[in-house]
Order: structure tokens, then sequence, then C-alpha cells
């Protein structure tokens, strides 16, 4: 209930647009906008993708992550490490614990604005006919243990889970927590860090899911 967006949706001017009583955040995502408007093709948001384009095109060794023409995400550089023998969990689980303790630290309730976000959207896909399968995503056991003793996160997942089956109910939607490993059949070395899976794991996970949408009718 911090409220806080992703740096990555702030930067995005059209989706932070989508949103209503946004306007866009900060002094400089409020420019980005102006200038978007004044310019619709060579804007801010065009300027700094092309520069991030042409430096991936130099330096391919810095590229993060691809994504295959079917929608499969790589993260190419846990790829290479793993390709070179290099690859440490620990590390990355150790940063991932830094990572997601600050994100955290300030929560101490689900949202009333992120969930009145998900519900219009539930009830546009209900007026629409479109059928809805809500998931609740993990993160490693590593992670969640750290979590449960420097924050509220253990409170905070039993709320969502509760709120979750509310959806079910209200909506009609069909819903699986997946949030813990052992629920979609993962190990703890199914990751890449504290909460990206690795092919295996988005294995395990893409099963799990797609055994949900055949058994919804879908």
């Amino acid at each position: 209930n911090d409220d806080c967006f992703d740096e990555r949706l702030r930067r995005n001017i059209a989706l932070m647009r989508a949103l209503p009583n946004q306007n866009g955040g900060s002094l400089m995502e409020g420019t980005r906008q102006v200038c978007n408007r004044l310019n619709r093709l060579l804007n801010v948001t065009y300027a700094e993708d092309m520069a991030w384009s042409l430096g991936n095109t130099f330096r391919p060794s810095q590229v993060q992550s691809d994504v295959d023409p079917d929608g499969l995400w790589h993260f190419l550089k846990f790829e290479r490490e793993v390709a070179s023998g290099t690859f440490d969990l620990p590390k990355h689980l150790a940063f991932s614990r830094e990572e997601y303790e600050r994100r955290f630290r300030g929560m101490t309730a689900l949202s009333a604005k992120r969930r009145g976000y998900l519900e219009d959207l539930l009830m546009a896909a209900r007026h629409d006919g479109v059928k809805v399968i809500l998931w609740i995503t993990p993160v490693h056991p590593d992670l969640a243990q750290h979590l449960g003793r420097e924050t509220q996160y253990k409170r905070l997942l039993e709320e969502t889970r509760a709120y979750v089956l509310n959806l079910e109910k209200r909506y009609g939607i069909k819903t699986l927590d997946m949030s813990e490993m052992g629920l979609f059949g993962g190990t703890p070395g199914d990751w890449y860090d504290g909460a990206h899976v690795n092919p295996n794991g988005a294995s395990l996970i893409t099963q799990r899911v797609a055994g949900c949408l055949e058994n919804h009718g879908l």
C-alpha cells in the first residue's frame, strides 16, 4: 500500500496515462508527457529508447534480456553465466533479499488504489466476455523466509490469498495460488534469483497454467 510505481512503469507514458487520476508522477514524468504531446514522433522516450538500442547494438554483451517471437522471455545475463559456468545463485539471492526488503519495507496492507485498478479490469473483461485467470506469482523460498523475518510479507501474502479467493467468488474468475514453489512442483534450483525462475521453473509454471486454461474451457 505504499503505491510506489515500478520505475519501468513510470517511464512508460502511455501506460501511466491509462491509469485514472494519474498526472504522470514526478515533475520529470510530467515534463515527458508534455514533450510527447508536442511531438509524438521525436519525444524524450523515443530518444531514450533509441540510445538504449544503439548501445545494445555496439555492446551486445550488455543486453540483459530478450523476447522470442513466441513470447518466451530470456534472461540473457543469467543464461550467459550458466553457459560459462560462472552462475552463482547464492550471490543473486543475496541481491534479491536487499532489493525486495526495500520494496516491502513500507507496506502494511493491500493497496485500495491497486485493488480498484484490478477490479475495474475484471469488470471490463466480464462486460466484454473475456475469461480471466489470475495467479499469484512465487518467490524463492530463501527470499520468502527473509521477507517473513524482516517485513510483513507473510501477513500480506495471506491477505492476498484471501482477496484473490474473494475475487473468484465475486467475478467468476479462475485463480491459481503459485506463491510457493511446492504449489507448482518447483525446487530451490529452479531459479535465477529470488524472483525469477529459470527455464525449468518456467516450464513447470506454464504446465500448471496451461492445465488450468484447459480446465477453464480455453
